[in-house]
């Protein structure tokens, strides 16, 4: 009669006499990435039919007062009898370093013998790790010269490039920075394995002479010319000899052109007039023959007549330089082409500026 006590003391208590299911999970989880609670202890007479968070006793966190979210229980793989039952779950938070959560998990246990459903719970605890963002590398590329090539020779350029996604770590910069590293370090010697070596060909020397050729209008560049140089190997080449003389006679025309602009000067386009220097426009007494420089084109019906006002226009003595002719009247010894049969007579003042002139018809 003794050995039914134990069992009549199960039924009228209404607790069940048989192995305790437990759960485990892992010490610790990913903030957000899923983690499986396994049952154990799961019978014939018992398993586990379900399993959600039941927040009673309520969930505990270390440090105090975390934000943390408990996701809905899934069934992970097979359940009792194929297998342990499982179900996954995560949990997220926001918090920057590492929190323990202990939160309540109630199970629905199916209880073979009499069909009944009976509720156990189960505090886990799990510490939930920081999510770690993965960054990917972006492209680098860099150009390398081949530098291990012989005398006489030089190396071709090789572009190398780091592909994206190479490179992962938890900044976007760290990710780029570990790609930039491996293109420096790597460049080099991909250009001197993938590269060629050509022939260099040098110009001989070369020179030629110049002149100025870039006076504005009315002005002709003075006499002379000015020599440039290309020394023998200031370019090279490739491809062959003559480019490379090629280059070094394009240098040429266009430093030595460059050079005579910048050392030539440029002279004031004059025509010479033939003239009569006297002291009176109207008088011929004592007058000498002489000769005038005007700068052309030569135009002075601007000049009004006796206006003595500023002309704008000289009279120099010598076709070049700056040398003006003395102060007084002078008679023009040809016929104008707009004048018919008068001659003109314009006076210059002490600055060799034109100020007036008038009309006298030719004998």
């Amino acid at each position: 009669m003794k050995k039914f006590l134990p069992l009549l003391v199960c039924l009228i208590s209404a607790l069940p006499c048989f192995s305790q299911i437990t759960l485990s999970a892992p010490s610790s989880a990913v903030s957000g990435a899923a983690f499986t609670i396994t049952a154990a202890g799961e019978s014939s007479s018992a398993w586990v039919a379900g399993m959600f968070y039941y927040p009673n006793p309520p969930t505990v966190t270390n440090p105090a007062n975390q934000n943390v979210t408990i996701a809905t229980f899934s069934i992970a793989g097979y359940a009792y009898p194929q297998a342990a039952t499982k179900f996954s779950t995560n949990i997220t938070t926001t918090s920057s370093s590492p929190v323990t959560v202990t939160f309540n998990v109630r199970m629905d246990v199916f209880h073979g013998g009499g069909g009944s459903v009976t509720n156990q719970d189960q505090t886990i605890t799990i510490t939930i790790n920081p999510a770690v963002t993965t960054f990917y590398n972006v492209a680098k590329s860099a150009v390398f010269t081949k530098n291990n090539c012989g005398a006489g020779t030089v190396g071709t350029a090789v572009t190398y490039t780091i592909p994206a996604n190479t490179y992962t770590a938890s900044t976007q910069a760290a990710a780029d920075a570990l790609a930039t590293n491996a293109l420096n370090s790597g460049g080099q010697a991909y250009a001197n394995a993938n590269g060629n070596c050509l022939t260099v060909y040098y110009n001989s020397a070369i020179s030629a002479s110049f002149s100025k050729n870039d006076c504005p209008a009315n002005y002709t560049p003075a006499a002379g010319s000015y020599s440039y140089s290309i020394s023998a190997s200031a370019y090279s080449s490739t491809v062959s000899q003559a480019d490379a003389d090629s280059k070094a006679l394009n240098a040429l025309n266009t430093q030595g052109q460059s050079n005579a602009n910048n050392l030539g000067t440029c002279n004031e386009n004059r025509i010479g007039i033939r003239t009569m220097f006297r002291t009176d426009p109207y008088d011929a007494t004592n007058q000498t023959l002489s000769r005038v420089w005007l700068k052309e084109p030569v135009d002075l019906t601007g000049i009004s007549l006796d206006s003595y006002s500023a002309s704008g226009i000289y009279a120099y003595a010598s076709q070049y330089g700056t040398t003006k002719v003395a102060a007084g009247w002078y008679t023009e010894l040809y016929t104008g082409p707009t004048d018919g049969n008068f001659i003109r007579v314009f006076q210059v003042n002490v600055n060799g500026e034109i100020v007036s002139y008038t009309m006298v018809q030719n004998p």
